[in-house]
């Protein structure tokens, strides 16, 4: 164990083992710097925040790598799997408890574990390690159905977006678009949805990234695209609210800012439930959770929320 071989934790019998013979790799292969990797986590705002972060390098269906770093006396609290996991640390020293014992894992040691047992990790000196889980990913976090509830406010915006697109087919039949209608749409859309779902969005994909560094081209794309939804929403209200009384706005003012503000948003919630809420689902922990809730502003939702807004009723009565 202390000479670099491996220990077997499991509910029967410790054995000690070393691996010698040269297995080759079958089909595709990974390989990481895992002194860049621990760097880059020393260098996140997570681990100067909370003293803690990690990153997931591998993830399978039926295998899953993760490099944690931990500061001195921070602790990963007390969990267990039904699937085996190893902990190599790779520098530093840390220290696992266990129902029976407590093992001291200085750097270049590694333990494995059997399923179900009971554990924790803390640091004894500013650590990095490589946990491995064979068998299936790691457990979701408390709050993984959060990601429900974004995709239940998509679908609630589909609809809006859905009205916009009909209104815009009365052009093709000879007839004008309800601008009342529109209007009310749009200050909806650039009061609710880009003031709390996507800031909060935003938020919780930037964490993503940092779990998940593959992840990063599509949440810098996310935030694009955000931006651009409330500036293309915010100037298509400004022209409903700026047409004078009763005159009504050319076709080509507002047909094609309409449907593309309709394709881009939704462009971009396929985006997301594609692509970034399973990762969030799988990989943001309880804590994650926890420090978007305390940063980000909330607000009851005034046309979908239980008590609807005055302003939005005659909306309310379109979609009901």
């Amino acid at each position: 164990w202390r000479d670099g071989g491996m220990t077997m934790t499991s509910g029967r019998s410790n054995t000690v083992s070393a691996e010698s013979t040269e297995r080759p790799l079958v089909g595709s292969s990974l390989s990481f710097d895992l002194a860049a990797e621990e760097k880059a986590l020393r260098s996140s705002p997570l681990w100067r925040r909370r003293g803690h972060t990690a990153r997931t390098l591998i993830m399978h269906p039926d295998f899953r790598l993760v490099l944690v770093v931990l500061k001195s006396g921070k602790r990963l609290h007390q969990h267990q799997t039904d699937h085996r996991i190893s902990v190599q640390t790779l520098t530093g020293r840390v220290g696992l408890n266990l129902p029976d014992r407590s093992i001291d894992l200085p750097a270049g040691n590694v333990l494995v574990l059997d399923k179900s047992i009971p554990h924790d990790v803390v640091a004894v000196e500013d650590s990095a390690f490589l946990l491995s889980l064979s068998g299936a990913t790691a457990p979701r976090s408390a709050y993984a159905n959060e990601f429900d509830v974004l995709a239940n406010e998509h679908q609630r915006f589909a609809k809006l977006l859905g009205l916009l697109d009909a209104q815009m087919a009365l052009f093709h039949h000879g007839v004008q678009p309800d601008y009342d209608h529109l209007q009310d749409v749009f200050v909806y859309m650039t009061t609710y949805p880009d003031r709390f779902h996507h800031p909060k969005e935003d938020l919780l994909f930037a964490m993503v990234a940092e779990r998940v560094p593959a992840a990063r081209p599509h949440v810098d794309e996310l935030r694009r695209l955000h931006r651009r939804i409330a500036e293309s929403g915010a100037r298509l209200l400004a022209s409903l609210e700026t047409a004078p009384s009763g005159i009504l706005l050319p076709r080509e003012d507002i047909e094609k800012p309409v449907l593309d503000y309709i394709a881009l948003y939704r462009e971009h919630m396929a985006l997301e439930e594609r692509e970034i809420f399973p990762l969030g689902r799988d990989h943001l922990l309880t804590e994650d959770w926890t420090d978007v809730k305390d940063a980000v502003a909330t607000e009851d939702d005034p046309l979908f929320g239980d008590l609807v807004e005055d302003g939005y009723r005659a909306l309310h009565g379109r979609i009901a």
